[in-house]
């Protein structure tokens, strides 16, 4: 039986640098006497001296890699570092933007060269060479075959197989689009090429700025884990903004109680899950970010993000494994728990707690007043503030129905009008008997044409009558009888009787009790999906 791909063997060239203490030098034309036409990798350029901007970013560039691992970068004076950077006006192969050799491969191991008039280069800031920029991008990539990775579209040092599914370095993103710049900083494939946005149009932000998971996890088989970076109480704001700065990262993080949260106005889809590592969907993390925003997280595998925070547009929110706390503020948001016992806020709007599978999968409960959804597989549970509606693959049910005014409105329409509500009018009424009273709302249904058609019409005998089937599903005794008899041709009116069934024990144990259970008894407050 094959074995499953392993994208991480994807990335990783097969050879690594000495220890952890790295060395790197600025090439320098004067100071290290280079010729005016210098040839490195089989490109002949003319060396320029690196501006003390051009370095800092470069010193931003192996942060990055410090952040990961248990590597410390170190800037020489001497062309005999373990690293040499140098960089110059390429004068043929004028499309490369950069190279760099990785360990172990000959006199070129170590060397790496940019090309200061390609696209991807600047000595200005708030260009391409700030952390998200195309310059950046690059920077972070040729470090990367420094440091041992290898392109996902290439063998790379003879044993790094190729990505399943790539057929072009530059226009093949693989088998579930996993080889793009979001999952492998080593993709020729561009920022989120299959994004909602596509690819930024500025080359100045919205690339990638940091090593992404695929690269991280590599890296760390190499260099081991930093297990000292963000070891506390961390929030991570998704941008906002499409400006210098703006840029797609993978979070590591090594510890605490985590937040990722948006701020902004705009729809954003937070997602918790880490990357599997897999080659499926998901092996390279799930982006969080803002639509219309070329930036945003993913995480890395073996990361725990605990908390997410959405804003006040329309957001979708998931969980992990873990106990999450999803708040959705403003805006109609869709909260998934995905497993642990989670705490799922709506907030403002009409908000939907989501679920994978059947209604049968779940027991739901009112404990102290808040919903309770559990799976009666591995025992997860989610407990529900502000959440308007539960979604299961058969359809969507709606929490109101089970708070007091939501069981009398659904009461009334079956009591009055002898059928179940539809969603909207169903909201609508509820609504209404939450910021008036119940009381108004069987007024309105006594006055309408639909009850004068109908049970309007009836006997107060066969009225009684209908009110003992719809509300509580048997025939009326004598009794009973007699008495809702006698108070309606003693002047109560028959909004204020059907009231009278609602309030009464039977109706709510029998119709609460089994709100949530049987499917054919949930008319008043389910809708298809």
């Amino acid at each position: 039986m094959a074995q499953p791909f392993n994208p991480v063997e994807g990335v990783d060239w097969g050879t690594k640098l000495p220890g952890y203490w790295i060395t790197y030098h600025f090439a320098d034309p004067v100071g290290d006497d280079m010729d005016p036409v210098t040839q490195l990798h089989g490109i002949s350029f003319n060396p320029e001296a690196w501006s003390t901007y051009q370095k800092a970013q470069a010193g931003l560039a192996f942060q990055t890699f410090s952040d990961i691992t248990n590597l410390q970068f170190a800037e020489a004076s001497s062309d005999a570092s373990i690293l040499v950077l140098a960089q110059g006006t390429f004068l043929d192969n004028l499309s490369v933007l950069g190279a760099f050799g990785a360990p172990h491969t000959g006199d070129v191991s170590g060397q790496g060269v940019f090309n200061t008039a390609g696209p991807s280069w600047s000595d200005t800031p708030g260009q391409a060479l700030e952390q998200g920029g195309y310059g950046f991008d690059t920077l972070i990539h040729e470090l990367g075959h420094g440091l041992g990775l290898a392109h996902p579209h290439d063998t790379g040092g003879g044993n790094s197989p190729i990505f399943p599914g790539v057929t072009d370095p530059f226009d093949s993103s693989g088998y579930f689009d996993l080889k793009q710049s979001i999952y492998t900083m080593m993709s020729y494939v561009d920022g989120w090429a299959t994004a909602p946005e596509g690819v930024s149009p500025d080359k100045a932000h919205g690339f990638v700025g940091t090593p992404m998971a695929f690269d991280i996890a590599a890296l760390q088989q190499k260099y081991g884990a930093n297990m000292e970076h963000r070891t506390g109480d961390d929030t991570y704001l998704l941008p906002d903004v499409n400006a210098s700065g703006t840029f797609y990262a993978c979070i590591w993080d090594a510890g605490g109680t985590d937040t990722l949260a948006y701020a902004g106005t705009r729809d954003t889809t937070i997602d918790l899950r880490p990357a599997s590592l897999e080659y499926a969907v998901g092996g390279g993390g799930y982006m969080s970010h803002a639509l219309g925003v070329f930036g945003g997280f993913t995480i890395a595998h073996g990361v725990v993000i605990e908390n997410a925070t959405g804003g006040a547009g329309n957001d979708t929110l998931t969980g992990n494994d873990v106990d999450n706390h999803l708040q959705g503020g403003a805006g109609n948001d869709v909260l998934m728990g995905f497993g642990g016992n989670n705490r799922l806020d709506g907030g403002v709007g009409i908000d939907t707690a989501a679920y994978l599978q059947s209604r049968a999968g779940y027991s739901v409960d009112v404990v102290d007043g808040l919903f309770q959804v559990r799976a009666l597989a591995g025992g997860s549970s989610d407990t529900l503030v502000q959440v308007e509606q539960l979604r299961f693959t058969e359809g969507t049910l709606l929490t109101r129905a089970a708070t007091d005014d939501g069981l009398s409105v659904g009461g009334l329409y079956r009591g009055l009008l002898g059928r179940s509500a539809e969603a909207d009018g169903f909201r609508f009424w509820t609504e209404h008997a939450e910021t008036a009273d119940v009381g108004s709302v069987a007024r309105s249904m006594v006055n309408s044409s639909e009850f004068a058609n109908g049970l309007g019409n009836a006997t107060t005998q066969d009225f009684v009558a209908g009110l003992y089937g719809n509300l509580l599903s048997r025939s009326a005794e004598a009794g009973g009888l007699q008495f809702w008899m006698d108070a309606l041709e003693a002047g109560l009116d028959r909004g204020t009787a059907a009231l009278g069934f609602i309030a009464s024990n039977e109706f709510r144990e029998q119709h609460f009790a089994g709100l949530f259970g049987d499917l054919s008894t949930l008319g008043d407050v389910w809708t298809a999906a």
